[in-house]
């Protein structure tokens, strides 16, 4: 049944545009300063390997990683055994109240959202279905990660003391 809809609802089944909070999360590393030379690499991969867009190759190179980019690597082995997120190994890390990964996430949210929203429009234009799921699919992403740095705010509080 999803195979079929994906068939018939998404143009060119371009399912890199229906993201979870993984794949949100991984979208943080691509904003900001745009290296050139990188960029051109990158599309020049992602069309060689047959995907259709940068969202594409993006959503599923976040499922291979533990950890999307902005929360860390975890060890060589793919296999993460800290009691830590590689990225927070300290409180301050998270949130010290200007610089933290907290408010990396905080302030790159709007503009990840405003991509990624713009590309739903504008791909999945002229099927209501599949952008109607593609927006609730980023909404409740982006609501999973609003709960998701409260909780951890609130865990660091407790470690914290």
């Amino acid at each position: 049944m999803v195979e079929t809809w994906v068939k018939t609802e998404l143009p060119n089944q371009r399912y890199g545009l229906l993201v979870d909070a993984v794949s949100l999360l991984d979208f943080f590393s691509c904003i900001g300063h745009v290296d050139a030379d990188k960029t051109f690499a990158a599309f020049h991969s992602q069309q060689k390997t047959g995907f259709s867009s940068m969202y594409e190759a993006r959503v599923v190179a976040s499922v291979q990683n533990v950890f999307p980019m902005v929360l860390g690597r975890s060890n060589a082995t793919g296999i993460d055994n800290s009691e830590y997120i590689p990225a927070i190994t300290d409180p301050n890390k998270w949130d010290n109240g200007v610089t933290g990964i907290k408010h990396q996430i905080t302030r790159g949210m709007s503009n990840v959202e405003y991509q990624l929203e713009s590309a739903i429009d504008c791909v999945l234009n002229p099927y209501a279905e599949a952008r109607q799921v593609a927006k609730e699919c980023l909404y409740r992403a982006k609501r999973f990660l609003i709960d998701l740095c409260n909780f951890i705010s609130t865990d660091y509080q407790k470690w914290k003391r």
